[in-house]
């Protein structure tokens, strides 16, 4: 098993995605069917894409025993040959900042536009910290001789952030660390900071002018059933308003969660299929 998704890299050999702790090791030719263990019959795969290989389809084809080691070895040796590293898609928080950097501009080549008020690390490491409602815990940096502090950690939000050759060795905290203090978007101990109002204000701002959408998750407590809805309109969608589409259950058994993504809604397309079913009423506008 440690050797197939090492092999890969940890990324799903299907959708490529870097999926590290999302990932499922599948037999190629199942075991029921005279499968073994052997590396050579198995494919690591995304919890997502897991699912699409069992679904059992009408109008489209299913993926073959072929296709999926043609998958496995393309990706595999993508990996090896370096042109498809461990870590390389965009997160939520990388896509925001992006935007935000596309439509602000910035003039100067320091990282810092007056339009926004604060460093691009600055701004990164708050967006992170908010959209991931995690506090920011502070490995001390340590004084050395002549007032030089040993490189600091900072984490926050699932993410590491390291010293670069910009740090100024004689200061306890990094620059943009202080920035977020000053300004008072930011709080707290010697070890541990948290996001204050002021700076949860301050992300939302910067979210309201860039799309976005929520992904609502369930789970039917009836059938097992998850599935997922994305919407403009989160608030509608609850326990006691949801209809299982597989059992039917109505009465409030689900448990529910929900996500704010950023991007377009008609750009997340669960499972990444193409439209099987219009259904009659495909072309009637929607309600507001």
């Amino acid at each position: 098993m440690a050797e197939v998704l090492a092999d890969c890299a940890r990324r799903c050999c299907i959708c490529r995605r870097f999926r590290p702790l999302h990932l499922q090791v599948h037999h190629i030719v199942e075991k029921k069917d005279g499968g073994t263990d052997d590396k050579e019959n198995l494919i690591a795969i995304c919890v997502s894409c897991h699912s699409d290989v069992h679904s059992e389809t009408k109008l489209t084809r299913r993926f073959s025993r072929k296709e999926l080691q043609l998958h496995r070895e393309n990706v595999c040796r993508l990996v090896k040959e370096g042109k498809l590293l461990a870590d390389t898609a965009p997160s939520d928080v990388d896509k925001l900042s992006a935007s935000v950097m596309e439509r602000f501009q910035p003039q100067e080549f320091s990282g810092f536009t007056a339009d926004i008020g604060l460093s691009w690390k600055a701004m990164d490491l708050l967006m992170n910290s908010v959209l991931n409602d995690s506090v920011i815990k502070i490995i001390q940096a340590e004084e050395m001789e002549n007032g030089v502090f040993r490189p600091y950690q900072l984490h926050s939000g699932g993410r590491c952030y390291l010293p670069d050759d910009s740090m100024n060795f004689r200061a306890k905290y990094p620059d943009f660390l202080i920035e977020l203090l000053t300004k008072n978007l930011v709080s707290g101990s010697e070890s541990e900071v948290y996001v204050t109002e002021a700076g949860y204000r301050f992300v939302d701002d910067i979210q309201s002018a860039n799309p976005s959408f929520v992904v609502v998750k369930v789970q039917c407590h009836s059938c097992a059933l998850h599935f997922e809805i994305s919407t403009w309109y989160p608030e509608r969608h609850d326990a006691s308003t949801l209809c299982c589409p597989e059992c039917r259950q109505a009465d409030g058994l689900f448990s529910v969660w929900k996500k704010k993504r950023f991007g377009f809604i008609f750009e997340h397309i669960p499972g990444r299929d193409g439209l099987i079913d219009p259904g009659s009423n495909a072309l009637r506008k929607p309600k507001p």
